[in-house]
């Protein structure tokens, strides 16, 4: 799986992000070939080629790059326009692309997933309300991490509408039920603050190893969210 995932990203999602550079300009500060660093929007595009029932629509790959730049708190140096226009056009490339490559196709029905739930359009109002409203922002983010299954559950805080720093607020918090040792890339950012509802601590270090974050994770990995 690891490799099939660095041919994903390394040959399709490169090509198409290096493609998309030479028309889209996402912000003053962030370049799109620059997406494919990006922990939330690596976690979001994974789940194409990963087990389970999430397949990212143009309006979770557009919330993932605004959450990967912050663009909800630099809107005077980012494009939300173009944000929309290229989610759109990554995620009908990359539909395009799983039905030519014959690897990607045949992984993709391995994992039992499919093509037709791998939807490329929807309603661009519907994103730029995400768009103006933070709290809405997160949610949606949140919710694509969501494994209602599970007892385990984090609680996350985020900055208010009003303000760029972190409200702790029960109205303000969101919960998400997960699965502990297989939390997508793209959990913990900075920013953000989490405490764990069932183990009744607070975050102190978060860490990455192989594709998955951990809450207070032990050594191994790298440390991507620390108090």
């Amino acid at each position: 799986m690891e490799r099939l995932e660095s041919y994903f990203f390394n040959y399709h999602v490169a090509q198409i992000l290096d493609e998309a550079s030479k028309i889209y300009s996402i912000g003053k500060y962030w370049k799109v070939k620059e997406l494919i660093n990006y922990s939330p929007f690596r976690g979001t595009l994974s789940e194409l080629v990963r087990v389970g029932e999430f397949y990212p629509s143009p309006k979770d790959i557009a919330v993932a790059i605004n959450v990967s730049i912050s663009a909800y708190c630099n809107e005077e140096c980012t494009d939300k326009d173009n944000i929309i226009d290229l989610a759109f056009h990554i995620s009908q490339e990359l539909k395009s692309r799983f039905i030519s490559d014959q690897l990607l196709k045949t992984v993709f029905e391995d994992l039992n997933k499919d093509l037709d739930k791998l939807i490329t359009d929807g309603k661009r109002s519907d994103i730029n309300m995400l768009f103006s409203n933070k709290k809405e922002l997160f949610t949606s983010y949140y919710s694509t991490f969501s494994k209602p299954e599970f007892s385990y559950s984090i609680k996350i805080w985020h900055q208010s509408q009003e303000s760029s720093f972190i409200q702790w607020e029960e109205e303000d918090a969101i919960t998400v039920n997960l699965n502990p040792i297989r939390i997508r890339e793209g959990f913990f950012q900075v920013g953000f603050d989490y405490f764990c509802i069932s183990s009744q601590s607070r975050l102190q270090r978060a860490t990455r190893y192989k594709g998955f974050e951990f809450f207070d994770g032990d050594s191994v990995g790298d440390v991507i969210w620390a108090l």
